[in-house]
């Protein structure tokens, strides 16, 4: 039910999410499709299953971002394990498609009325700083807005 068609690639499978499910969550938390669309691609490439690098705080595991949309876990109010990881029932619950799309929309959406503007609720979104693969903030919110020209039709 909630997996692409074998064989795509990843804006193919972002494509698919978004003539799916995608619309009706960015709807319901007036969060721009596009902008969905373009956090999806840089965070999973559409797939719904993946998981980030372990991130840390201090020297001290705190979880992975989960699914689509790479939110992370205390998001939904789960609890690690003491390595940082999810039990496998936790994982599951926080990939899950709709669940997931719904929690990242609620997270952009918040942000939005905070900061007043897209750009830094995306940054938000991200974290201020550097994540666990060497990204920065700056970095991700550049190639987010661009992204997100593809999923505008220009």
């Amino acid at each position: 039910e909630y997996e692409p068609p074998v064989g795509l690639n990843p804006f193919e499978r972002v494509c698919w999410w978004l003539t799916g499910i995608v619309g009706p969550i960015a709807d319901q938390y007036e969060v721009p499709q596009d902008l969905e669309g373009a956090i999806m691609l840089q965070e999973s490439g559409g797939q719904p299953w993946v998981q980030s690098p372990m991130n840390y705080s201090g020297g001290i595991p705190i979880g992975r971002a989960q699914g689509l949309m790479q939110v992370m876990p205390w998001h939904f109010g789960v609890s690690l394990l003491p390595s940082g990881e999810l039990s496998e029932a936790d994982r599951a619950y926080c990939q899950y498609p709709p669940r997931n799309l719904a929690k990242s929309a609620e997270i952009l959406h918040r942000n939005y009325l905070f900061f007043g503007t897209w750009e830094m609720a995306v940054s938000a979104y991200f974290g201020f700083g550097v994540d666990a693969t060497g990204a920065s903030t700056s970095q991700y919110l550049a190639s987010g807005m661009a992204l997100r020209k593809l999923f505008q039709g220009g």
